[in-house]
């Protein structure tokens, strides 16, 4: 009901609805207005449940359920994608054989726009002579990073003769200490601007952290916790 109330006080010429924001596709559908879909991840689009017909199903079940009470009912559009126009920030290369193609659906990469960040990263920290290596589980999972930074940051240190490391830690999981030259643990990092220093990234797989190292032609290691990581991790 609040997405429909801002449709129609605002009166959009198009709506741009998150993928997984199903009430602004439906809404728009119902009052006849042209959609376009932002989908900021790939996992969708590969054949994720496949082998899961049920998880399907239910799935498919939900979505005429809600297209029921919001769109049209007459509609036949998968809400999670638009017919008109499908922007999906990742690559065919990375989604895989089974990536979708049609006149309609554009691979725009990665959002890479300026975003701001915390002042005052200490870049002179960086020394030359040792691989560059960023650790993180972006901003959704620090929950579930304890023992993975601990981890991490014990295998890193007993190679610190030849690499450097970054750990993000948002959470405050690991205990306060003095890395000295070889970590540093930051609890937010300026990705965009360290990427291009990195010669590793070690993540959880999250979407944007995969597609943001691929740009810069950083390796990575996956280590996907949830969501769409698993499959962004097989991709």
């Amino acid at each position: 009901p609040g997405v429909r109330a801002a449709v129609e006080e605002f009166r959009p010429d198009v709506v741009v609805a998150d993928q997984q924001a199903f009430a602004g596709a439906l809404v728009a559908e119902r009052l006849g207005l042209p959609w376009a879909t932002s989908a900021t991840t790939s996992a969708e689009f590969s054949g994720a449940y496949d082998g899961l017909p049920k998880v399907a199903e239910w799935l498919r079940q939900r979505l005429a359920e809600l297209r029921e009470r919001l769109g049209d009912p007459s509609g036949t559009a998968d809400p999670r994608s638009s017919p008109h126009l499908l922007l999906i920030f990742s690559s065919p290369e990375l989604v895989g054989p089974q990536a979708p193609s049609a006149p309609h659906i554009h691979y725009v990469g990665p959002s890479l726009a300026g975003r701001p960040h915390r002042p005052g990263f200490p870049w002179e920290w960086l020394t030359p002579g040792r691989a560059k290596v960023l650790v993180t589980l972006g901003t959704a999972n620090a929950d579930a990073g304890g023992r993975f930074l601990a981890v991490c940051r014990e295998a890193l240190r007993e190679r610190a003769d030849r690499v450097q490391a970054v750990l993000v830690d948002p959470g405050g999981v690991l205990p306060a200490e003095d890395g000295g030259k070889d970590l540093l643990v930051l609890p937010s990092v300026p990705q965009l601007a360290l990427l291009e220093r990195m010669d590793a990234v070690i993540c959880h797989a999250g979407h944007n952290t995969v597609c943001e190292a691929l740009w810069h032609g950083v390796p990575l290691v996956t280590a996907p916790i949830r969501d769409d990581q698993p499959v962004i991790a097989a991709q």
